[in-house]
């Protein structure tokens, strides 16, 4: 029997008429059926199909197309024809075929249905765009022989047409998707987080993801408390309670956050699962898992989306958790802001007052109304010391606290004296000041007595000890013998020694009280060091110390009480003699700078800790309550030099020694 042959019905202008109205359309589904009707239809072919593949060579969409019916859901089958079928040697070999009879050729997948009399003629051919291949076209007629080389011709140009067309169909699918899952996520991230609130977290995590899956569940697993499995806890979507509660293997590192072992779900009849892990603090806190999309399986970029959420909730999560511990630290804040024995006052920048704890409020007379108003400014609560606070409030850092004595001054009722601590802190997501005072009315009358006794005491012994100078003076003018020279010496010291503490500590109280008038002269400075050398060279030579002198020449002259800075540079030197191991290295010197004159005293004894560099100046301080003496010395020094119009400090590192330092004016007139 003669072979039946159709001459294709088809112009080239009715080709250019088919690309136009092609190009009108981008839903890939009335691409590939217009495509195929129209091919059918031209070479007179009674079946046709198009199978379209993605970047990876994977079937994503396809059509069957027989006796002017269209078929769904035949993405499958078409797989079968791709890995199987003449389909997939068409791809592989990037050129289209003409089969004059299907079967004689092994290459042809034969119909399942009647497979021993499967005689077709069919063409196939690649869809190929810049060398991309987009999917392969078929067209079968049921007569073997019944296509031609002309045949052959258009349809590879029908295919070279459709190939385009295909590629933007999917780029407009792409982009259609990608839009969705953008307003997906965007809405996502409103939805999760706009709470703190973790179950509230959860379950809208749940919601959006089985929404933008479009997954028929959608399921947190976490880890068992009791046992060393994770459990479904909360779940969303038709499958819900199927899964609630279904136990997993756990991941199978502990190094990194991963998913629990998901093979349990192919007992339920699951036939696809994707899963992104949940963390806190980069722990492992669950899964998000999803089941079952309604496309049939989960997409790179749909497994994108989850784990996007997944890390949108681990954020939420994480902020949920802060907020809740910062809510716990707050309470705890505010219970112990009332409960504490000190007042407590909570300003603005500007030393407004805005809030104060109870015991304020009750024991110095504030009341509610008049914190309300916001116009009481901390001034008026203690008197603030000009020289201790920045003259800007606001540069008050937060940390350490700058502290200070200074008196309380209640609504009614005498000053009370307080120990102040104030520092920045932030409250409700603004800065603000918080002001301690201290109670220390107790304190300061028993250093009241102490200093009166010790007042008393110094004040007393000056005649004897000044007795004891003035005969050891003559003892040695008139003793012969060098052993009790030396003998006489070492207890002149001594006494010249306790002469100058008692004086230091009589000085103090009158520096303190602003009692102490200073008789300032113009004093070079090599003269303060060669003088205060002179005093402590025996002491030193006693310990085995080098002691060493480093004074530039022509240095100015300061204005200064030439006896008071003497026995501060003193105080400096024996200082650094005590604590300095012996056989150790002292170096004193003086330098410019700029219309003052900085003196120094260096050592490489064991340091100061910076916790004790804070306080050492003040009264009765000594480094960890080493040595003896009543850490009076640089208490003295610090007042007498603030008094001239001086600075003085330490600088030190705990192992390689300290250096202490003062400033004095110089005597030099200024500049005009």
């Amino acid at each position: 029997m003669c072979a039946h042959t159709v001459s294709p019905n088809i112009s080239a202008e009715q080709l250019y008429h088919m690309a136009r109205e092609l190009t009108t359309d981008l839903e890939l589904r009335t691409v590939l059926r217009k495509v195929i009707s129209f091919t059918l239809e031209t070479v007179g072919a009674s079946a046709g199909s198009m199978i379209v593949l993605n970047d990876n060579g994977k079937v994503i969409s396809g059509a069957i197309m027989e006796n002017g019916r269209l078929y769904d859901n035949t993405t499958m089958q078409l797989r079968e024809v791709l890995e199987h079928g003449m389909a997939g040697w068409v791809i592989r070999h990037r050129e289209a075929v003409l089969v004059p009879d299907t079967s004689q050729d092994e290459r042809w997948l034969p119909n399942p249905r009647d497979p021993s009399n499967d005689k077709r003629s069919a063409i196939i051919a690649p869809l190929i765009v810049k060398q991309q291949i987009v999917g392969v076209f078929t067209v079968v007629h049921p007569q073997p022989n019944a296509f031609q080389q002309e045949h052959f011709v258009w349809v590879k140009a029908i295919a070279d047409l459709a190939s385009t067309m295909v590629l933007n169909a999917l780029l407009y699918a792409r982009s259609r998707r990608q839009a969705r899952l953008m307003q997906v996520w965007a809405e996502s991230a409103m939805t999760i987080t706009s709470t703190l609130e973790t179950e509230q977290i959860i379950q809208r995590m749940l919601k959006q993801a089985e929404r933008a899956l479009r997954a028929e569940a959608v399921l947190l697993a976490r880890a068992s408390e009791h046992a060393p499995t994770w459990v479904v806890t909360n779940a969303s979507g038709l499958l819900a309670d199927r899964l609630l509660g279904v136990r997993l293997p756990p991941p199978p590192s502990a190094s990194q956050p991963q998913c629990p072992g998901l093979e349990v779900f192919d007992a339920f009849a699951v036939r696809a699962v994707a899963c992104a892990p949940l963390t806190l603090e980069t722990e492992p806190v669950g899964a998000l898992i999803a089941v079952n999309p309604l496309e049939g399986e989960f997409r790179p970029d749909t497994k994108d989306l989850l784990k996007g959420i997944a890390n949108m909730a681990s954020t939420a999560l994480r902020h949920a958790h802060l907020f809740q511990e910062a809510n716990s630290a707050y309470q705890q804040y505010r219970a112990l802001f009332n409960d504490t024995l000190d007042w407590i006052f909570i300003t603005d920048l500007q030393g407004h007052v805005i809030e104060a704890n109870q015991q304020a409020k009750v024991s110095l007379g504030y009341t509610w109304e008049t914190l309300r108003e916001g116009n009481l400014p901390i001034g008026s609560v203690h008197h603030l010391p000009e020289n201790q606070l920045p003259q800007n409030l606001e540069d008050i850092p937060s940390a350490p606290p700058i502290t200070y004595e200074s008196k309380v001054c209640p609504p009614s009722g005498d000053p009370i004296p307080v120990e102040v601590y104030v520092r920045r802190v932030t409250l409700r997501g603004q800065p603000h000041l918080q002001w301690i005072l201290r109670d220390i009315t107790e304190r300061k009358r028993l250093e009241t007595l102490r200093d009166d006794l010790l007042a008393m005491l110094y004040h007393d012994l000056r005649s004897p000890l000044a007795n004891i100078s003035m005969s050891l003076g003559l003892l040695q003018q008139n003793c012969d013998g060098d052993e009790n020279q030396k003998l006489i010496a070492m207890a002149k010291r001594s006494t010249d020694r306790l002469s100058r503490l008692t004086i230091n500590m009589l000085d103090l109280r009158r520096l303190e009280a602003g009692q102490m008038p200073l008789q300032t002269q113009g004093v070079p400075p090599e003269d303060i060091i060669r003088e205060a050398l002179e005093v402590v060279l025996p002491h030193s030579q006693q310990r085995k110390h080098t002691l060493e002198t480093d004074i530039p020449p022509s240095l100015p002259p300061v204005r200064a009480d030439r006896d008071v800075i003497r026995r501060v540079l003193i105080n400096l030197l024996e200082n650094a003699i005590k604590y300095t191991p012996a056989g150790g290295h002292i170096r004193v010197g003086a330098a410019q700078e700029d219309r003052a004159v900085r003196f120094w005293v260096n050592d490489n004894g064991p340091g100061i800790p910076e916790a004790e560099q804070r306080h050492i100046f003040q009264k009765y301080a000594r480094v960890h309550q080493q040595g003896t003496g009543l850490g009076l010395g640089l208490a003295f020094a610090r007042m007498a030099v603030q008094a001239h119009g001086g600075t003085i400090g330490l600088e030190s590192t705990p192992g390689e020694g300290s250096t202490f330092f003062f400033t004095l004016p110089t005597d030099t007139p200024a500049e005009a």
